[in-house]
């Protein structure tokens, strides 16, 4: 399910033994002397790690540069993992997309305490059947900043339920997504409100670390939005209750927001000889009022705004005229 690519090995490995640490993490690696001399690894962090020291293949990418593959117990099952190893640095990538959910570690010579070693593999054994258990329940909320903005319910064979409700978008009830495997990911694509042209909603999931992301595009950027993903899940009166709140959110927002860019809309429509129709002015507004029907009309020496949404849908029900006195 979780794999890297990297060169082909050109040579013996790395030689030796050496302590892996991060936030969380500890691990070491021996490498004997060379990738055909039963090279171990063992690392821990909270929701993963290795079944005790096991096989690693070695691949050399560059010149001092290695990459580690080698097995380990995730949520889900098995998983293959990668190591980047160069110098007194390790990166352990988890994520689909470049750069992202990518793990920083250190790599020092030596070995750790044998109590320090056992004391982490049993503290990740005994998180790792928590962990399976609630994959084996299926039941997730996401989160974001403490608040409960979604549930997700996975359902074996059957396709997995996703409800989400803030002030940004909106299923009214859960609704089943379609499920796409990309290395440790899971790609969820789901029908949600606002929709203007038939497009889906995607949530990538990040396995080992729980985390979510509502993806932009195939490069992480800072702007898009992330959630944690907690076992558990809510009752009808409390999903209820959410969307509610989140549809109040959505109105205040959206009130604000027409009103503010009309008033700039209207003002920009006004000529000598009368008011310019939405798609006769610069593009920023039509992209603004998508969603909506925008009539421009004269009204004494003023250029008035009539706006409705296209469809009655989350973020788009506000109704009502600009301008005027």
């Amino acid at each position: 399910m979780w794999w890297l690519m990297a060169c082909l090995a050109t040579g013996g490995g790395p030689q030796g033994a050496y302590t892996l640490q991060g936030e969380n993490i500890v691990g070491q690696i021996s490498h004997g002397t060379g990738c055909d001399r039963n090279p171990r690894i063992g690392l821990w962090g909270p929701r993963w790690g290795t079944d005790g020291m096991v096989a690693v293949e070695l691949q050399e990418e560059s010149d001092g540069v290695w990459w580690a593959h080698f097995p380990v117990r995730i949520g889900l099952g098995t998983a293959m993992a990668a190591l980047r190893m160069e110098g007194g640095v390790a990166q352990m990538p988890l994520g689909a997309r470049p750069g992202e959910f990518s793990l920083d570690l250190s790599r020092t010579e030596g070995t750790l305490d044998s109590a320090v070693l056992d004391a982490a593999k049993a503290a990740a054994f005994a998180a790792l059947e928590e962990e399976q258990s609630a994959w084996q329940e299926g039941a997730f909320l996401l989160r974001e900043a403490g608040r409960t903005v979604g549930e997700v319910r996975f359902r074996g064979e059957r396709p997995p339920l996703v409800a989400v409700y803030d002030s940004w978008w909106l299923t009214p009830a859960p609704v089943p997504a379609d499920v796409v495997p990309e290395g440790a990911d899971l790609v969820l694509r789901f029908s949600v409100e606002p929709e203007m042209a038939g497009e889906d909603a995607e949530l990538r999931i990040n396995v080992p670390l729980r985390q979510v992301v509502v993806p932009m595009g195939d490069v992480p950027v800072a702007e898009e939005r992330r959630f944690e993903l907690v076992a558990g899940g809510v009752s009808e009166d409390e999903r209820a209750t959410a969307i509610a709140q989140a549809i109040a959110e959505a109105d205040a927002r959206e009130e604000i927001m027409v009103r503010d860019f009309g008033a700039k809309m209207i003002r920009a429509a006004k000529t000598e000889s009368g008011c310019l129709a939405l798609n006769e002015m610069d593009e920023a507004y039509r992209l603004i009022f998508t969603g909506y029907d925008v009539k421009i009309v004269s009204k004494g020496d003023e250029c008035v705004a009539e706006v409705e949404p296209s469809r009655s849908q989350h973020g788009r029900r506000y109704k009502g005229v600009i301008g005027g006195r």
